[in-house]
């Protein structure tokens, strides 16, 4: 597994399509706001809110917040 720290300035995000890789992710907020997307299904995650993401499934993230972002990732097995 791989863990690892990322920011995202407001508006940011992991990039214009969803992602979809070859292992399971989860992350928690620091802080911030961000909308995730899995699957075309959109939620709201605020600092101490957790999701786990199934290998394979489409997912994207965007910091909707006013303020800079933090959120921890755990990938596994480890892929970047």
């Amino acid at each position: 597994m791989a863990m690892f720290s990322a920011t995202a300035a407001p508006g940011e995000s992991t990039g214009v399509e969803a992602l979809k890789h070859g292992g399971d992710e989860a992350l928690v907020v620091v802080s911030g706001r961000f909308e995730i997307e899995v699957e075309g299904k959109k939620d709201y995650l605020e600092p101490g809110d957790s999701v786990f993401i199934r290998r394979g499934q489409r997912h994207r993230l965007t910091n909707v917040g006013k303020d800079t972002g933090q959120a921890i990732f755990v990938l596994s097995p480890p892929a970047y």
